[in-house]
């Protein structure tokens, strides 16, 4: 049954959009949290409640494990679009373009439009997951960070894994 799961993951025509996501959004999931346990906040050595840092911990692992996928998502999403916009009308009469959102309700209608509007949602989570992981890094003992960031994956890739199914199910493309 595992095999036969894992052998379906594997031809998931989808794998290539959210599993790059799943991993990156995992990773700073797992670095965010073991920042905020034994980082400069070090909930685990102060006398807060069990239940205080345990929701603390979770809330950053959700909130460092979206900025991490969507980092991933949206660079994907603005290399398709600026793909699009670049395709000559010569080459997307033997190749049919992929139907974008934006593109297809007139909100981008230029590269440079395309870069005005994801560009500062990918700086922000640029800095949020980067910032995490160099903050752990930097504050938290090595073997702790890598840890933390093994029990994040799992977490980062399911997160992303339902993301992909919910673009997909909005009518969103297929990656290639």
């Amino acid at each position: 049954m595992l095999l036969e799961r894992c052998r379906r993951l594997w031809h998931d025509p989808e794998l290539w959009t959210w599993l790059p996501a799943g991993l990156v959004g995992g990773i700073t999931g797992g670095a965010g949290v073991a920042w905020l346990f034994w980082g400069w906040p070090d909930l685990l050595e102060r006398n807060t409640c069990f239940a205080l840092w345990l929701s603390l911990g979770a809330i950053v692992a959700i909130f460092a494990c979206a900025a991490g996928a969507g980092l991933v998502f949206l660079i994907q999403w603005l290399v398709k679009v600026m793909r699009r916009l670049r395709t000559s009308p010569a080459l997307a009469m033997w190749e049919p373009p992929e139907p974008v959102a934006e593109l297809d309700q007139g909100v981008v209608s230029t590269p440079g439009c395309a870069v005005a509007l994801y560009l500062p949602l990918i700086c922000l989570c640029g800095a949020i997951s980067l910032g995490l992981v160099a903050l752990a890094f930097w504050q938290v003992p090595f073997w702790r960070v890598i840890g933390m960031m093994a029990l994040g994956l799992p977490f980062g890739i399911a997160m992303a894994r339902s993301e992909g199914k919910r673009l997909q199910s909005q009518g969103a493309p297929r990656q290639r």
